[in-house]
């Protein structure tokens, strides 16, 4: 590829080329914005049913994340490269535009393999793996910012479960469930046995921080008491 780029660059004019190289570098620039990180983060949370808003995933690991990109710069720098060869073995004259229509269709083409294979992809596979490790009762591996960890979780004194508002389902304090993260006043649990009213299992639970008691366990198998705590 640096053959090809030294090729391209070579036979042009400095005003002919940045106008194509600079481009490529785009995803660098994309990539230091904090926010585009949560594309992969909501890649791996898609598994879990919610996003990287609501666990709260901090704009420093969201830069980190957003590291993954700078792999389509590589990609992007295949077009030029690959022109840069055409010139010099005489395939192309005169920056005919059916070649320029081709390689920028081949361009398009590989920014969205890219994306799928080397960025939201394996963010995607990931999460669906820290799905099956919760399921068996495993702690999922920590994943850029977001630090999976099972927890006892009970309402504050003088309040019962029931009067606890909650989204994705009820509320099961004597189980231990996976503290996801928190944002916004809320936190997001993730609860792998069934719903007593639809007998669904493996649901995201949203619930508000303030009214709750949650203190970390070793046991997703294990029972928690009405403190918090495992019994």
């Amino acid at each position: 590829m640096l053959r090809g780029l030294a090729l391209f660059i070579g036979q042009r004019r400095w005003q002919t080329w940045v106008p194509w190289v600079l481009p490529a570098l785009l995803p660098l620039f994309f990539g230091a914005f904090p926010g585009v990180g949560s594309f992969v983060h909501d890649a791996y949370l898609k598994a879990f049913d919610t996003d990287a808003e609501a666990v709260g995933v901090s704009a420093v690991w969201q830069l980190y994340a957003a590291t993954r990109w700078g792999a389509l710069v590589l990609i992007l720098l295949f077009g030029p490269a690959l022109y840069g060869y055409a010139r010099h073995f005489h395939l192309s004259r005169l920056d005919r535009i059916p070649v320029l229509v081709t390689l920028l269709a081949v361009l398009f083409a590989l920014c969205d393999w890219g994306t799928t294979r080397f960025v939201l992809g394996p963010a995607a596979k990931t999460g669906t793996t820290a799905v099956s490790q919760a399921s068996s009762g495993n702690i999922p591996s920590s994943y850029y910012g977001i630090e999976p960890e099972w927890v006892c979780v009970a309402p504050l004194a003088g309040q019962a479960a029931e009067e606890i508002p909650v989204q994705g389902g009820a509320f099961e304090p004597a189980r231990p469930l996976l503290h996801l993260g928190a944002s916004g006043g809320n936190v997001v649990l993730w609860d792998t046995g069934a719903d007593r009213k639809s007998g669904k299992d493996n649901r995201t639970l949203t619930l508000p921080l303030s009214r709750l008691r949650i203190s970390p366990t070793d046991d997703p198998r294990g029972t928690c008491g009405a403190s918090g705590r495992q019994r």
